[in-house]
């Protein structure tokens, strides 16, 4: 009765620890004393199974070190003593003859010279059938274990699963809230609390923003299997930096990297440049092959520079700043970053509350024929109406198309204002040939444009034969030239025109006419302007013309802004262009009146034939 009394109390003591969080360590000590105290010849142990299967020594607090460090070395197996038996074929194993039982053959000359004579091993076997731990007892005498021992071992047999079950509970509780599952990188909340805690102390340490490039394009193009494999690969390469360098994983394609003992830009920039350079090896996955890319903003935290309090920020404006100007580099933050940040969302402010206000405009540029002067088509030209009543430029708020929700939005509202206004026009009989809107890349990201397009101009019954698409090579070429083909393609079906803007400044100009279906060219006004300036430009624009006549497409130039530039496209065989030689952007009002009079001014063929002066 005394004995059931006292493992009893045993019992409560172990389970109060355990709901108190002392550690598994404390507690299997506290039960190998208290086993002990209970047996008259006993020495307990407690001994871990690591995942590799090697043992550790959890609790011995009777046996010397160098018997436990000996136990560290050994692995589970099926002649592994009594312990390293009982967790191979997780079932006891009674030992009661260390001296000649072949279990100890080759680990007796460690527990004989200690009195060690006999030894009962316990497997404390998990819900999923996997041992975590063995509780063994040594004995003085060659003998096996009693009935007192045998009680006392299945209560702290069960104690010890107790308390490894709660603590495997509160790790994986832990590692959910505290490291990410994809990667295993230390999560967002981990990386706050480290980063508070280092703040706090006062010390100085760099901070790396790091963002994935062109994740969104992976995702679309291959797949969300593919673009976390990128994700995990990316992370794997993040690990293998310094010890002093911790990364996590704080965002879907965003990583941050805090490192230690760093004290100035150059230890910062060393780091910065070995990530990238991590990543420049590509990596195979399901017959792809993919190259990592990640943008990198920095700064050193409490370097005197500046407010410690802003460093994350300031990491962030410098990602920005890679990510806008460099992508795929290091940027370390400057003071002037921050200036630029701000404004850049002041400007998105702006911009958003002229949207919601209606304060958004069309302003439409003819395009001509150049040698009649008959307008055969606009060009749509955003613009904002501030709040003294001045009419702001495109150029003036671009910055604001950096926001892809923004840009989306812009991009839905113009189309809008030219369906309603292109209606008018058509029910008028004043209506051009072709209206022609610009796409950014964030209206080819945001996906469903064919549909969102389709639904804008159908609902004001505007054919889409007469609605141009205009799309910049840097769309194609950063948004992805199959992802952005695909959608191009869909576009082209439904009956929208495409045309490429800006062409001859893209890496691949050519390249695109042979992979995208285009009914015409714009030559960008660099090429224009230079007509009358050397013969490079010349020639270049009578190749562009030459190029599009062959293949059958229309070309039109941009930004004529004289006649001679204009007698010099004629020339060469460009029948279309647009320019302040002609007219302005107005707004719809004055477009109307234009589409009237067909006013703008024209070329007789007496002026081309006039010779170059």
């Amino acid at each position: 009765m005394q004995l059931y009394e006292e493992l009893q109390e045993l019992q409560n003591q172990i389970l109060n620890a355990i709901a108190h969080g002392v550690s598994f360590e404390y507690i299997a000590d506290m039960l190998c004393r208290k086993a002990e105290q209970l047996s008259n010849d006993s020495v307990c142990t407690v001994i871990a199974i690591e995942a590799d299967g090697r043992l550790r020594s959890v609790a011995a607090p009777s046996l010397p070190k160098h018997y436990c460090d000996a136990v560290d070395t050994l692995f589970v197996g099926p002649n592994v003593g009594s312990c390293g038996t009982a967790a191979y074929l997780a079932k006891p194993i009674q030992v009661t003859d260390i001296a000649t039982d072949p279990l100890w053959e080759s680990y007796k000359q460690l527990a004989l010279p200690l009195g060690l004579r006999a030894c009962w091993s316990m497997p404390i076997v998990r819900s999923d059938g996997t041992v975590a731990a063995t509780f063994a007892f040594y004995s003085r005498q060659s003998r096996p274990a009693t009935e007192v021992e045998r009680a006392i071992v299945f209560t702290c047999m069960h104690l010890c699963k107790v308390a490894i079950a709660y603590g495997e509970m509160l790790k994986r509780n832990f590692d959910l809230s505290h490291f990410d599952q994809l990667t295993g990188l230390p999560n967002r909340r981990r990386f706050e609390e480290t980063y508070a805690a280092l703040s706090e102390a006062g010390g100085v340490f760099g901070l790396l923003m790091i963002d994935v490039d062109h994740l969104k394009m992976v995702n679309d193009t291959f797949g969300h299997a593919i673009g976390d494999s990128l994700i995990a690969e990316i992370s794997r390469r993040l690990a293998d930096l310094p010890d002093d360098a911790a990364a996590y994983r704080i965002g879907g394609d965003e990583f941050a990297v805090i490192v230690g003992r760093c004290s100035d830009h150059d230890a910062l920039r060393r780091i910065a440049e070995r990530t990238l350079e991590a990543m420049a090896l590509p990596f195979e996955h399901q017959r792809h092959s993919l190259l990592p890319s990640v943008s990198i903003g920095g700064v050193v935290h409490g370097a005197g520079e500046d407010d410690p309090s802003h460093s994350r920020q300031n990491a962030d404006f410098a990602l920005y700043h890679a990510k806008e100007t460099a992508r795929g580099s290091f940027v370390f933050f400057e003071p002037s970053l921050r200036t630029s940040m701000m404004r850049r969302m002041e400007t998105i402010r702006l911009v958003r509350d002229a949207l919601d206000d209606g304060r958004i405009l069309n302003y439409y540029q003819p395009v001509v024929r150049i040698d009649e002067g008959k307008i055969s088509g606009l060009e749509v030209l955003a613009r904002m109406r501030a709040l003294d009543g001045t009419i702001v430029p495109a150029g003036e708020f671009l910055e604001a198309f950096s926001d892809r929700r923004l840009a989306v939005a812009l991009t839905r509202r113009v189309a809008e204002q030219t369906a309603k206004d292109m209606a008018a026009w058509l029910s008028a009989g004043i209506a051009p040939e072709r209206i022609a809107i610009n796409l950014s890349g964030a209206d080819f990201a945001e996906g469903g444009l064919d549909d969102r397009l389709d639904a804008i101009f159908r609902a004001r019954g505007v054919p889409f034969e007469r609605v141009t698409l205009e799309i910049t090579e840097t769309v194609v070429i950063e948004g992805g030239a199959c992802r952005i083909g695909r959608a191009i393609k869909s576009l082209h079906n439904r009956g929208f025109n495409i045309a490429l803007d800006d062409f001859g400044t893209g890496y691949a100009s050519l390249t695109h006419l042979l992979m995208l279906p285009v009914d015409a060219i714009k030559i960008d006004k660099s090429f224009v302007a230079r007509l009358s300036a050397c013969e490079a430009g010349e020639a270049i624009v009578e190749a562009l013309i030459g190029i599009a006549d062959r293949i059958g497409l229309r070309i039109i130039a941009e930004g004529i802004e004289s006649e001679l530039q204009a007698r010099r496209l004629i020339q060469h065989g460009c029948e279309y262009g647009q320019g302040y030689y002609f007219a302005p952007p107005a707004d719809a009002e004055r477009t109307a009146w234009l589409l009237r009079s067909r006013a703008p001014r024209a070329i007789s063929s007496a002026q081309v034939a006039v010779p170059a002066g």
